[in-house]
C-alpha cells in the first residue's frame, strides 16, 4: 500500500485544521504507508543485490573450476614434459653405453676374422662364435642410422667365412694326402723297405708341392675377401666415432 505525496499533504493540512476528529487514525495510515514503502523499496533493492551476489558467486565458482582445470592441465603438461626430458636423457645415456659395446664388438670381430686367416688344414676350423651377431643386434636396436653399414659389415663377414671354408676344404684334402704318404714313408723306414721308400719319398714331395700350390691358390681369394671386410669395418668404425663425438658434444651442451 503506497499513498501519493499530494494525498499525504492534503491529509496533513486537514488534520492540522482539525477537520477530522479521528486524526490519530489518519496519522497511523500515513505512518503505515511510509513504512510499507520503505519495506518494498528495501525488498526490491535486496532482491536485486541478492541476484547480483548469486551471479557473482556462480561466476566465481566457474572461475575457480576453470582455474582448477587449467592448473591440473598445466601440471600434467609439466609432468609429461619432465618425463619426456628424463626419457630423452636416459635414451642418450643408454645409446652412449651401447655405442661403446658396439665399438668393442667390431674390434673383437676383426680379431676373430684375423685368427682364421692362417690355418694349415690340421686344426679344426671354428666357424661359430663370431661377435658379428652382437654388432648386428646393437645396430638394429640402438643405432638404426648405422643399418646400411652394419648390414654390409655382416654380409662381408659371411662372404669371408664362406671363402675361408672353401679354402679350408681344399687345403684339408691336400694336407690329408700329404700326411697319408708321410705315414707310408715312416713305415717303409721302419721296415727298411728301401725300394718302397724311394717311391714314397717321391710321392711325398709331390704331395707337399700340391699342398703348397693349394695354399697359395686359396690365399689370394681369402685375402681379397679379408680386405673387403676390413674396408667396410673401417667405414663402420668411422660412423661409430661420429655418433660418439655427437653424443659427447650434446651431453656437454645439456
Amino acid at each position: 500500500m503506497e499513498l501519493s505525496e499530494k494525498f499525504i499533504a492534503t491529509l496533513a493540512n486537514s488534520i492540522i485544521e482539525l477537520q477530522f476528529t479521528n486524526w490519530r487514525f489518519y496519522v497511523a495510515i500515513i505512518f503505515t504507508s511510509f513504512v510499507t514503502s520503505l519495506f518494498f523499496s528495501w525488498a526490491k533493492s535486496y532482491g536485486s543485490e541478492r541476484g547480483k551476489f548469486r551471479a557473482i558467486t556462480e561466476n566465481f565458482s566457474e572461475i575457480k573450476r576453470q582455474l582448477s582445470e587449467t592448473t591440473s592441465t598445466a601440471k600434467n603438461i609439466e609432468l609429461s614434459l619432465s618425463h619426456s626430458e628424463w626419457a630423452v636423457k636416459e635414451y642418450k645415456t643408454v645409446r652412449r653405453n651401447k655405442l661403446e659395446d658396439l665399438s668393442l664388438a667390431t674390434y673383437r670381430t676383426q680379431e676373430w676374422i684375423s685368427e682364421r686367416l692362417h690355418f694349415s688344414g690340421d686344426e679344426e676350423f671354428k666357424s661359430s662364435g663370431s661377435p658379428v651377431f652382437q654388432v648386428l643386434m646393437l645396430s638394429e636396436l640402438y643405432f638404426p642410422e648405422l643399418k646400411p653399414f652394419s648390414l654390409s659389415f655382416f654380409n662381408l663377414h659371411q662372404e669371408f667365412l664362406k671363402t675361408a671354408l672353401e679354402c679350408v676344404s681344399e687345403l684339408r684334402v691336400a694336407n690329408s694326402e700329404m700326411k697319408k704318404i708321410q705315414i707310408s714313408v715312416d713305415f717303409a723306414k721302419e721296415t727298411k723297405d728301401v725300394a718302397k721308400m724311394g717311391e714314397l719319398v717321391s710321392q711325398y714331395g709331390e704331395a707337399v708341392d700340391k699342398y703348397t700350390e693349394v695354399r697359395n691358390a686359396t690365399h689370394t681369394p681369402l685375402m681379397n675377401s679379408y680386405q673387403s671386410f676390413t674396408t667396410n669395418l673401417h667405414q663402420l668404425q668411422d660412423e661409430i666415432s661420429k655418433i660418439m663425438e655427437k653424443t659427447i658434444r650434446d651431453q656437454k651442451i645439456n
